[in-house]
């Protein structure tokens, strides 16, 4: 190696699960995996329509005929499945049995309160409807599928018992009362409010209806990210189980021979392949808070357990390798097919907005691998060589330089060229940082000049890491085997900053402790901190974190407010309000028509966009 580099032993810990216990895949049943209202708003703003249509109508599991439609998938190509959506089926359901008709008509989706046709409670004695107080409500659907129901029913009986027997008016009174009780939560039931939906996700009950874009993917599968290094930015390598569960019915189409997709054969296996090539799918790395965090990638089988992708597509997808997950989905139709190499494939994303290259997609080992060796003989032109710029490169090039180059071929070749020169920085990078042994050296820091207070006042430690900082910002020895490594990768923008090598050397500075009070830290994690400065720091870290998760919080759960339906129809009033019956029940009140004009309605109830 090229400089000395620290060996030693490294204990580490591993938690009880592995990929082999994360693994599994479907195309159709309980282990498909969700995609919801995140994942909606990164497809609608990416005008990704046929992928919405396919996740939320023709793939939903929410449909009766999931069955048929692999069938239907093994047979011949299928088409994107029409209105109403098996949300919108679903609701309807509902809200008729409490007297609330909705009809898809081609001037849009009309509302009306109506009497039940059949398979109705007839109620013991009428009670004011819960969305809608003015109007009485005497008769409920059967929803025996719900408990709140059968709670219902039961209470039903009790007052008919109460009137039948003659029962005292305090006795019937309270059975009155428990019946409109049971009304009520039975309304809840059927369409929760949001403070509902977010007490059962934190009991674990993910299966309550949701008047939003949310339900189970078929033809999806899930495991646990790997790098793949040998893979192009454009391709990930699908765990086998995961391969031939999501394409088997595609294989049968065209083998017409189940027993060899079963047995998995020879011809099979070959099939498989070909038609992989030829496919995309669609990984998505929760949460969706960015728009590349839905890309689609070109599959390719590996004998695996896990799902590998280019370690430059990381930072896109705010993955890493530390045990997350993803979940990767088959879009089955052609056109979910064609958008999702349009739209969501690199080159798509890179089309949709160019600015992406200056994004962290070099790893911060290439990136410092790069400006090591532009600090070599011949090294500058080595990379002048494979980037072809005309413009004047300055030892150590950094991030930023890295990033101009990318651009200048993006503008001047187009992005399939800059994604080759993506692939081929990274590789040079990388093999420039494995082979210069950089590491971090078991002395760092020694070589730091600091003049440590001699009392303890805030002030002076303040000064102190003033004057190290200076110090060290003002170093260019990349080759020192005390802090060189670390000193490069800071100012090439690689990872890391000067406070951040002032942790690990010491003196810190001070922290605010537990008490808020202001603490000097006269060590750094070289050496170790002392009991008292590990509990001072421990403080302050929980209150960065505290603020770090409640940035995250209010931007996630923010996205409903910020990107949810803009219309004024019926279904865009209803999906904004906190208590959705309520919109509903008063539309039919006067029997108001939804014409679904706006985009977010029209791909609820499984209409394509006008």
């Amino acid at each position: 190696m090229q400089r000395p580099s620290t060996v030693g032993w490294v204990y580490w810990g591993r938690t009880v699960h592995t990929a082999a216990g994360k693994i599994h895949a479907c195309t159709n049943g309980p282990r498909c995996n969700l995609q919801g209202m995140l994942e909606y708003f990164a497809l609608r703003d990416m005008g990704c329509y046929a992928n919405i249509q396919s996740y939320f109508n023709t793939c939903s599991n929410d449909r009766k005929d999931t069955g048929e439609f692999v069938r239907a998938v093994e047979n011949g190509p299928v088409e994107q499945a029409g209105a109403p959506s098996p949300k919108l089926s679903e609701l309807q359901r509902r809200l008729s049995a409490v007297c609330i008709q909705t009809k898809l008509t081609k001037s849009g989706l009309e509302f009306k309160m109506a009497p039940l046709m059949s398979g109705s409670l007839k109620l013991a004695q009428s009670v004011p409807h819960p969305w809608l107080p003015s109007q009485m409500i005497d008769e409920i659907g059967t929803l025996e599928d719900l408990p709140e129901y059968n709670a219902l029913v039961d209470a039903n009986a009790a007052l008919e018992r109460a009137i039948s027997g003659n029962s005292p008016d305090s006795l019937k009174q309270k059975a009155y009362t428990e019946l409109d009780t049971k009304i009520n939560a039975l309304c809840k039931a059927l369409i929760p409010t949001d403070e509902d939906l977010i007490n059962a996700f934190f009991l674990g009950d993910p299966a309550m209806f949701r008047l939003r874009f949310h339900n189970q993917i078929m033809f999806s599968g899930r495991t646990v990210l790997a790098p793949g290094t040998d893979l192009h930015l454009d391709e990930l390598g699908l765990a086998e189980d995961i391969a031939w569960k999501i394409f088997s019915p595609l294989v049968i189409r065209e083998l017409k021979d189940r027993k060899q997709v079963e047995s998995r054969s020879e011809e099979a296996a070959k099939k498989l392949d070909e038609i992989m090539s030829c496919s995309w799918v669609i990984l998505n790395r929760a949460p969706t808070s960015i728009n590349t965090s839905l890309m689609a990638f070109r599959p390719k089988r590996i004998h695996d357990q896990v799902i590998r992708i280019h370690p430059m597509v990381c930072f896109l997808m705010n993955a890493d390798f530390d045990g997350d997950q993803a979940a990767v989905f088959l879009p089955v139709t052609e056109d979910a097919q064609r958008e999702a190499a349009e739209k969501l494939s690199l080159a798509g994303h890179l089309n949709r907005d160019p600015n992406l290259y200056g994004l962290r997609l070099l790893t911060h080992e290439a990136v410092w691998g790069l400006a090591d060796l532009s600090l070599k003989p011949n090294g500058l032109e080595k990379i002048r060589e494979l980037a072809q710029v005309d413009f004047s490169l300055t030892p150590p090039i950094d991030r930023e330089t890295i990033a101009n180059i990318i651009r200048c071929r993006l503008q001047q070749t187009g992005v399939s060229a800059a994604i080759q020169l993506m692939e081929k920085l990274f590789d040079l990078g990388m093999k420039s940082a494995r082979e210069s042994g950089a590491s971090i050296g078991p002395f760092i820091g020694k070589s730091i000049r600091a003049d440590m207070p001699v009392d303890d006042s805030p002030e002076s430690w303040a000064a102190c890491v003033e004057h190290v900082s200076d110090e060290l910002e003002s170093r260019t020895d990349y080759g020192s085997s005390d802090i060189g490594p670390q000193l490069l990768a800071i100012k090439s923008g690689a990872r890391g900053n000067i406070q951040s090598l002032i942790r690990l050397t010491g003196p810190s500075g001070t922290v605010k402790d537990s008490s808020r009070q202001d603490m000097p830290i006269k060590h750094g994690l070289n050496r170790g901190f002392t009991p008292a400065e590990s509990y001072a720091c421990v403080a302050g870290a929980r209150r960065g974190l505290a603020a770090i998760s409640d940035n995250f919080t209010r931007s996630g759960y923010g996205v409903k407010e910020q990107a949810g339906p803009k219309g004024f129809g019926v279904m865009a009033r209803a999906m904004r309000a906190s208590k959705s019956g309520e919109v509903f029940a008063r539309a039919a009140a006067t029997c108001e028509i939804d014409p679904l004009t706006d985009l977010d309605s029209r791909l609820f109830v499984g209409l394509s966009p006008l």
